[in-house]
């Protein structure tokens, strides 16, 4: 299987997920993990990851803007912080 084609189906579940309004936080670490693996085959590329959208996003120093969309990533995917 190719990573684009684990990152759709990733995005796929998380859209079954999100309208069958399931685990919201399954919906987001899905959506966040197919785009990383998208965000990562971008720069391998030298192209955007989403060139439709990035018109609309104000610009911000990139990694404050990495850092936080990371943020709920990390918090959802990182056992060592579990309380």
């Amino acid at each position: 299987m190719s990573k684009i084609e684990a990152a759709r189906r990733q995005i796929e579940s998380a859209i079954w997920l999100w309208f069958v309004d399931d685990d919201m936080v399954s919906v987001h670490t899905l959506a966040a993990a197919a785009h990383r693996t998208m965000r990562e085959l971008a720069a391998l590329w030298d192209a955007s990851a989403w060139p439709s959208t990035a018109g609309y996003i104000p610009p911000q120093e990139p990694n404050l803007q990495r850092v936080r969309s990371d943020d709920a990533v990390t918090y959802f995917n990182d056992a060592k912080d579990d309380e």
